[in-house]
């Protein structure tokens, strides 16, 4: 087993991809702008809802069978919704536009989390200079 290979032990409901019915993916479709944020992937779906601490869309699913609320990250729901693919335990949905902001379900991919820092690391190079350089 390699490091991006999680063990599953998961129930048969868990996997299942999420999938929103009509009522969820107009509110969903209702808190995205398209914008150009890098002219080589074209146009981003931009989260403009709620976001978390860390920059990344949430969305509101309904409530949960214990009666508390169910949020979500929204680029995993665009994610799941339109790939119909269930989102593996250990692995990361990459934004290949690099923008936290995006739910474009092409510019989403599921990778493992050494995958995911790799490919980063290769999109962020300003980011490994040094802070302290003075160059």
């Amino acid at each position: 087993m390699s490091i991006d290979t999680p063990s599953i032990d998961l129930d048969e409901e868990e996997l299942k991809p999420l999938r929103l019915d009509l009522q969820q993916l107009a509110r969903f479709k209702a808190k995205i702008e398209r914008a150009v944020i890098r002219e080589e992937f074209g146009e981003c779906h931009v989260w403009t809802g709620s976001v978390s601490e860390k920059g990344y869309g949430r969305f509101y699913l309904g409530k949960k069978p214990n009666g508390r609320p169910d949020i979500r990250l929204a680029h995993r729901v665009a994610f799941e919704h339109y790939h119909q693919e269930l989102i593996l335990p250990g692995f990361i949905v990459d934004h290949e536009c690099s923008h936290k902001g995006c739910v474009r379900k092409d510019h989403l991919k599921q990778v493992g989390m050494v995958e995911n820092l790799r490919l980063a690391y290769e999109r962020r190079p300003w980011k490994r200079r040094n802070q302290y350089s003075t160059d």
